[in-house]
């Protein structure tokens, strides 16, 4: 399943391995410009370009590593921090429509800065 806000592409094939994202994506990606959100199933790493990974298989592989390791202290840190970018991340609707163009991308510039360091400092 490939998708986007107004398309949404639909195979079945034996596997979803390396060669459907090359045969979707094209070589090196050259038939896509965009962010491609996935699981971290390592066949999408053929794909060179950016990278969202989804927030569910994220949170329930630091859930698991949680449960692993249930005495880790610093795994617990790290994992508050983390939820509590995503919890950030899922409150943050972008600048107010009644502003200014120019002025709407400077603050989600601004905002940008502030997850960034946010995530640097964890």
């Amino acid at each position: 399943n490939f998708s986007n806000t107004t398309h949404q592409l639909l195979l079945y094939r034996h596997s979803r391995g390396s060669k459907v994202v090359r045969e979707v994506l094209g070589k090196d990606g050259e038939n896509f410009e965009g962010v491609l959100n996935t699981d971290f199933y390592a066949a999408y790493n053929e794909y060179a370009g950016f990278h969202q990974r989804c927030w569910v298989h994220y949170l329930r592989d630091i859930k698991n590593l949680k449960n692993e390791y249930p005495k880790d202290k610093l795994l617990k840190k790290w994992s508050k921090d983390i939820h509590q970018i995503y919890e950030r991340a899922k409150q943050y609707t972008g600048p107010p429509d009644n502003i200014p163009i120019g002025l709407k991308e400077t603050m989600r510039e601004e905002k940008e800065i502030l997850f960034k360091k946010q995530l640097t400092d964890i």
